[in-house]
């Protein structure tokens, strides 16, 4: 086949990057990062060059994960506002932003590196200083007696995604959920050992916001609900619970490791079927009256457990295991040797519960510490925004927990810390200032010139 195209030369270069490189890569990123920030910044489209799915966010993290970056400082850039993110998961383009604007400010600065850097060290220090001291003017405590100041600060987050596109109305709606599921996974026992619980979001999409709603307890989507009533209950009057972790199909895939040796007029099939009887047979001599799997369940053995009065729940997946075990008290069946009264669980109470068609199982516990959040939005798109924006919010909570404290918003922690650090190290700039004088140099007493910043961080006067 002939080319219809002349062909083009390589972008590949082998020489080193200069520094008009480096600027214009970082004066790039930092446009792309200032366009989605505040009130008037502007969604971005995401699009793969060979097709396939179509993203709207302006959220820091879904910037990050979708640009391409192979200038090796704009690489370092992006991980530390994602390492930033893993740890808060919010402030992401505050951060880029501000990493970029120290970065074009290095550029400008006719300063040597380890200079600006002990520089770098010295304002963070005085930030974090001021910012942790009982004296900063721009933070205030959280009151965990009063919901006030917890659901302001949850509609603030969930108001900055404008890729939700929420109304006032429904980000009121969608705050007070959130501020909910989040006093639901705190556990009544709060002892040295007591962790928060989870919540997990289920899809409902196509569908208003104000039909969102929780429920404490798990919700596991069953295309074929059946309960047979009444439940089988223990003395006590709660549902035992049997959690497998393995798949109960019957195949020998799944019989584990080492070598089957088959005698002939033996069926492995049927061997493993008995097998699997066996154990429904023990968990309804045990009084078990919920038996979920983490995979399949061959449907002999569900009929059976179902002829039986005993719910089965197949295919809650990997992801539904560790709130099942967190919330019910169980502990995973790895196998069918190691079946033992000592790993079932409780649950309060079961119940169906039908929203938009769908048919969901409602595992209730004793305490609730796990709740599921029926998240519902226009699009699969404003959908996925909407959940990114929950999670951060609800983490956001959970930092308070750890550091009951919380910062004025709009730009009024920025603006004071910078008129503070301004304010603090004025006498040590004049001082400077006054000892370049004396040398016939300096900026005549403003403590802004570049020889001033020198001579301060280069051990010509100490700071305390």
């Amino acid at each position: 086949m002939s080319r219809t195209d002349v062909k083009k030369p390589s972008l590949c270069t082998t020489g080193p990057l200069t520094k008009e490189m480096i600027s214009q890569a970082v004066s790039a990123f930092s446009k792309i990062m200032r366009s989605c920030y505040g009130p008037t910044g502007r969604l971005k489209q995401f699009h793969n060059g060979t097709g396939g799915y179509v993203r709207i966010s302006s959220q820091s993290s879904v910037l990050l994960s979708s640009l391409c970056v192979t200038l090796p400082v704009l690489k370092l850039l992006v991980a530390s506002v994602q390492n930033h993110l893993a740890l808060f998961r919010d402030s992401g383009l505050f951060t880029a932003i501000f990493c970029c604007s120290l970065l074009e400010k290095y550029q400008s600065l006719n300063v040597a590196p380890c200079t600006f850097i002990k520089i770098s060290k010295h304002v963070l220090s005085l930030c974090i200083d001021y910012l942790s001291s009982e004296t900063c003017g721009c933070r205030i405590p959280v009151d965990f007696s009063s919901s006030k100041l917890l659901l302001s600060l949850v509609r603030s987050i969930i108001l900055s995604k404008r890729a939700c596109m929420l109304s006032r109305k429904e980000a009121d709606h969608i705050s007070i959920l959130v501020l909910k599921a989040f006093l639901l996974t705190i556990p009544q026992n709060t002892d040295s050992g007591a962790v928060l619980g989870k919540c997990l979001y289920i899809p409902v999409k196509n569908k208003r916001v104000m039909d969102s709603t929780i429920y404490p307890g798990l919700l596991i989507e069953m295309p074929e609900l059946y309960l047979t009533l009444p439940l089988k209950r223990t003395a006590s009057g709660l549902i035992r619970v049997a959690l497998f972790g393995m798949s109960m199909s019957g195949d020998l895939s799944h019989a584990g490791e080492g070598a089957i040796i088959i005698h002939h007029g033996v069926s492995p099939e049927a061997e493993m079927l008995d097998q699997l009887l066996n154990v429904g047979r023990q968990v309804i001599t045990d009084g078990v009256g919920l038996v979920i799997c983490q995979k399949v369940i061959h449907p002999t053995l569900k009929q059976y457990l179902k002829e039986n009065n005993i719910v089965a729940v197949e295919r809650v997946g990997i992801r539904m295991m560790e709130p099942l075990k967190e919330m019910t008290g169980s502990q995973p069946i790895p196998s069918l040797q190691f079946l033992s009264p000592a790993c079932y669980g409780h649950l309060k109470d079961l119940q169906a519960q039908c929203f938009d068609s769908k048919w969901f199982l409602h595992l209730i516990p004793d305490e609730p510490v796990v709740c599921s959040l029926l998240l519902c939005n226009r699009n699969e798109t404003a959908w996925d925004e909407l959940k990114l924006a929950c999670q951060t919010a609800e983490h956001v909570l959970q930092l308070t927990v750890k550091d009951p404290w919380i910062l004025l918003g709009g730009g009024c922690t920025e603006t004071h810390v910078s008129s503070y650090i301004k304010h603090k190290d004025q006498p040590i700039m004049a001082r400077c200032c006054h000892l370049l004088l004396g040398r016939g140099k300096g900026c005549r007493g403003r403590g802004n010139c570049s020889q001033c910043i020198s001579f301060l961080f280069a051990g010509g006067l100490k700071i305390t």
